[in-house]
């Protein structure tokens, strides 16, 4: 981003953590600078540690707090899904030690 204003300006939004606000504030740098792209963006809020992501949709892109809940939006749902715990049936439950530090399931 070219303008030190509008990167202090974004930086104080997304500190809010109010998706809807910071997706306002992209959308009116975008349109008062249109040199700047979103993968500028982005790359800004990678640099200073922000937990706001930029994910690309239909309609261009939306801004998602925090990688994990971009992460459980992503993820297609389960059928089976029931009161089993996140992660379950991915992952053995059971293993068994080999050697100092190899763990291999049981099975």
């Amino acid at each position: 981003m070219h303008e030190a204003h509008q990167r202090r300006d974004l930086l104080t939004v997304v500190q809010s953590r109010d998706a809807a606000a910071i997706t306002t504030a992209i959308n009116q740098v975008l349109a008062d600078n249109p040199n700047v792209d979103l993968l500028e963006i982005e790359m800004m809020l990678r640099a200073a540690a922000s937990t706001a992501f930029l994910v690309a949709d239909g309609s261009g892109f939306r801004v998602v707090i925090g990688i994990r809940v971009w992460i459980a939006e992503s993820r297609p749902a389960r059928p089976d899904a029931g009161s089993e715990p996140a992660g379950a049936g991915e992952y053995p439950l059971t293993t068994r030690t080999i050697g100092c530090r190899s763990r291999r399931p049981i099975g």
